[in-house]
């Protein structure tokens, strides 16, 4: 997430831990200091249940929900941007290789591992645009 916000690394972060499991619940309680020391975290809030924050960014692991709000922490519009031009040009690199691709002569001509590593870069764009959205949506 840091590389798609560009979050300085210097820059200390407030976090918001979910977790209903009492077990867990426990053993991040007893790691706090810990985390918020190697994650560069001003605050962690642990919560029983996760309620979804505006302008931030979540993830699950597991039955764990980790949100990143990110208001003061980035400029929103300024990112927002630069995610749309990212998706932007990973769909006209998309269209182009799937141009390529469903040219007989490139198929004919092209050896075979030419062929699949196309397609395989195509796939790869395609779950680069997924990741970009849903960063995006979280900045909204």
């Amino acid at each position: 997430m840091h590389q798609e916000l560009d979050i300085p690394a210097a820059k200390t972060i407030n976090v918001s831990i979910a977790v209903a499991d009492k077990n867990k619940k426990e053993l991040i309680e007893s790691l706090i200091d810990a985390i918020k020391t190697l994650a560069k975290i001003e605050n962690l809030d642990l919560k029983d249940k996760f309620t979804h924050t505006k302008s931030s960014i979540n993830s699950v692991i597991k039955d764990i929900h980790i949100t990143l709000p990110l208001l003061g922490l980035v400029d929103l519009e300024r990112q927002n941007s630069k995610i749309e031009a990212k998706i932007k040009k990973a769909e006209s690199d998309i269209a182009n290789k799937e141009k390529m691709l469903a040219s007989k002569e490139f198929i004919k001509k092209a050896p075979l591992e030419v062929v699949e590593n196309e397609k395989e870069k195509v796939k790869e764009l395609k779950e680069l645009i997924l990741k970009l959205r849903i960063v995006k949506n979280g900045l909204e």
